[in-house]
């Protein structure tokens, strides 16, 4: 493939030699004039495979399916092939043609929008394209790839805005070798069907990973380290601050510990952006941790991925401006009542190092294929957590892949004593995922059973245990909950209470030699309400919760196991005692004569808590405690109306939700399962028993 410029035009000339050769094409945004969306270096498209076909006096980009799959050998591949014609999504008139190659007009085609290739959505565009403003701008012949520069203008008073895209052109080798998921290891995945005769489709997953193979094999199999053919190579975006960049290497480099597991050196390499013009960040073979100026307080892991066998092509680790913020906050609310340093408006560079190396270091497991293990940090007994021993092997959680944050279950002194406050480098579970991701199966052993061996002799320990991300507000399962800490979370909550209770009291004082105190209070004041709440939310797990586990072989545990109903109703005695007594410490005088009264903030979360408690849990504890959902609405009654006495405002209003909340799920006309009658049925009595509940005659 080659690129060359006439006049006016720009032209691809394509050697018939690969034509049967893969493309893929890829785009991201190389300069743009200022989105909500989306910054410079970024691409959310997944890129397009297709050959080049030459049709009709046309040149045709044939976009081949991958997702089903069927052994030429068997007389249903005929039927499919029918059913799998390609699809022609874009076509070019040939402009010269001879026996050795063809030549294409690309002009308009890279110079207006290309919908199909976009990283922006359609919804996310705004002004209208000037063609005669926009068009290629550069490109660039490599030897197994193209680069094209297009710039966009879009017009039309406040909604005009541009941006240059960067496409990528590779040509690309045979499809690596795939790993089939096992759903007791996070991995990204991608989706394959497999037809055979005599047999239902059968639908697979492999895993999304790099293609890593020992450099020297004889070396490999004598058991010493060796590098692999293709290390990852990472640069670092020199508009990174030095110090985010220092400790964020450090992080990107911890995984290679877990390759020096397996027989790997060396894997994951970093080095510095060259200053060379011909050197072009937006290639696809650059791997990069690029600076984002956007006011997100996040980091997130991109990935260009093969859809022909789940291969990583390249990825990006996108690191927000804001991001410190976050953490600053994170170690504030979880770690400042035992912690002197996290009460300092500016963290020490140590302090505030060793968070962002925890961060990319998440975000580089990601990039290497993991997804989020939220199963990590129910490993460790509560108590641990206190232990100096415990906690310097093994921080907050066995995987680095979990959302276990900063050590709120330590309390004041525990940190004299030696207690970390942080999460691992890399948990156990983080080794096991990448020996069972990129471990070379030994030669003449079966690919699977090799596999399955290596997760079934660690399921009896819970630091290899795996639970995906779970998006419910209130989850159903509550040892795979982000955000929490240790195997008893009621224990863990309280813990974390106190250490609010200190924050709180104390706040007032620690922050008032801040630049702008009073803001930092107010900040603080709401980071407080989150943490305290998510304390409530994950005890609601508990209530017709269900502990779950993807089952492996025959003699190894799975499935699901229901919550037992006594812990059920200790999380609810725990969550109705903070709900009407617990939480009156987060009424501060100090705080409220600098802040104002904080009342109706607090009674409007308390409010928003109970709706959601009600709108779930009802339903899971009549299915999964098969309880009497009467238990569950009489014991909330006990607490509500314990006392005939004149209620204070925070009651009032609870008992208010509460009945409002009844009233709608007494109604029998919004229901549409057996269940949801049930729970409508216990409603009613329950509002019948307090005489809320007005009976036509």
């Amino acid at each position: 493939m080659e690129i060359g410029r006439e006049g006016e035009s720009w032209y691809l000339t394509i050697d018939r030699n690969i034509f049967h050769r893969d493309i893929f094409m890829t785009t991201r945004v190389a300069d743009i004039s200022g989105h909500k969306h989306i910054a410079a270096g970024q691409t959310f498209h997944p890129g397009k495979v297709f050959h080049f076909v030459e049709k009709g006096g046309q040149l045709l980009f044939e976009e081949k399916e991958y997702e089903m799959w069927c052994d030429s050998s068997q007389n249903v591949h005929a039927g499919l092939q029918t059913n799998q014609t390609p699809k022609y999504p874009f076509a070019f008139p040939i402009h010269r043609s001879d026996p050795a190659s063809v030549t294409i007009d690309i002009t308009r085609f890279f110079g207006e929008a290309i919908p199909e290739m976009m990283p922006l959505a359609s919804g996310l565009l705004s002004g209208k394209l000037a063609p005669r403003l926009s068009g290629i701008r550069d490109f660039r012949n490599l030897p197994d790839r193209i680069h094209i520069r297009s710039e966009l203008i879009y017009t039309g008073s406040s909604t005009s805005f541009s941006l240059q895209l960067h496409y990528n052109l590779l040509l690309m080798d045979d499809p690596a070798p795939l790993r089939q998921a096992d759903p007791r290891v996070g991995y990204f995945t991608r989706s394959y069907k497999r037809l055979q005769e005599g047999k239902p489709i059968e639908r697979l997953r492999y895993i999304t990973r790099w293609n890593l193979q020992p450099a020297d094999k004889n070396k490999y199999l004598a058991g010493e380290l060796t590098e692999v053919d293709q290390p990852i190579v990472f640069y670092i975006d020199p508009a990174l601050p030095a110090h985010v960049s220092h400790y964020a290497q450090k992080g990107i480099l911890d995984w290679n510990k877990a390759f020096e597991a397996i027989g790997f050196k060396d894997v994951i390499q970093i080095r510095e952006l060259p200053n060379e013009e011909e050197f072009d960040r937006h290639d696809i073979s650059v791997n990069m941790l690029r600076y984002i100026p956007k006011a997100r307080e996040n980091a997130m892991g991109a990935t260009l991925v093969d859809p022909r066998s789940g291969e990583i092509l390249q990825v990006d680790i996108y690191w927000y401006h804001d991001l410190e913020e976050r953490l600053r906050k994170w170690r504030f609310v979880q770690t400042a009542a035992c912690d002197p340093a996290a009460r300092e408006e500016i963290l020490s560079e140590e302090t505030l190092g060793e968070m962002i190396r925890y961060v990319a270091a998440h975000e580089m497991g990601h990039v290497l294929g993991l997804k989020h293990n939220m199963r990590g940090s129910f490993a460790y007994p509560v108590d641990s957590l206190r232990s100096a021993s415990f906690t310097a092997e093994y921080g907050t959680t066995a995987s680095i892949m979990d959302y276990a944050r900063f050590n709120y279950v330590a309390q004041p002194g525990d940190l004299e004593k030696g207690v970390s406050m942080l999460p691992p480098r890399l948990g156990p579970y983080d080794y096991m995922a990448i020996a069972w991701g990129y471990t070379p199966v030994p030669e003449g052993e079966d690919e699977q059973a090799f596999l399955r061996r290596m997760v079934d002799s660690r399921q009896h320990n819970p630091m290899y245990l795996f639970a995906a991300e779970s998006r419910q507000e209130i989850t159903s399962d509550p040892s795979a909950q982000a955000d929490v800490l240790g195997n008893d979370v009621i224990l863990s909550s309280k813990y974390g209470i106190r250490n609010l209770k200190v924050i709180t009291a104390n706040m007032h004082h620690w922050l008032s030699g801040w630049t702008r105190p009073k803001e930092a209070i107010s900040e603080m004041y709401d980071e407080i309400l989150e943490q305290y709440f998510l304390y409530l939310y994950s005890n609601a797990s508990y209530i017709g919760g269900t502990f779950y586990l993807e089952s492996g072989t025959k003699d190894t545990e799975g499935g699901y196991h229901f919550t037992d109903q006594d812990t059920g109703f200790q999380a609810l005695d725990f969550i109705l005692e903070e709900l009407l007594h617990g939480s009156s410490w987060l009424i501060d005088e100090p705080l409220n004569k600098l802040l104002g009264n904080q009342q109706e903030t607090l009674l409007n979360k308390q409010s928003a808590f109970l709706r959601s408690f009600l709108t779930t849990i009802p339903r899971r504890f009549a299915l999964n405690s098969r309880g009497d959902v009467s238990l569950l609405f009489g014991k909330i009654t006990d607490h509500l109306f314990q006392s005939l006495s004149a209620p204070d405002l925070s009651t009032q209003a609870l008992r208010i939700t509460y009945l409002q909340q009844l009233n709608e799920l007494s109604s029998l006309s919004t229901q549409r399962d057996a269940i949801g009658l049930m729970v409508a049925a216990a409603a009613e009595n329950e509002l019948k028993k307090q005489k809320y509940l007005q009976m036509d005659d």
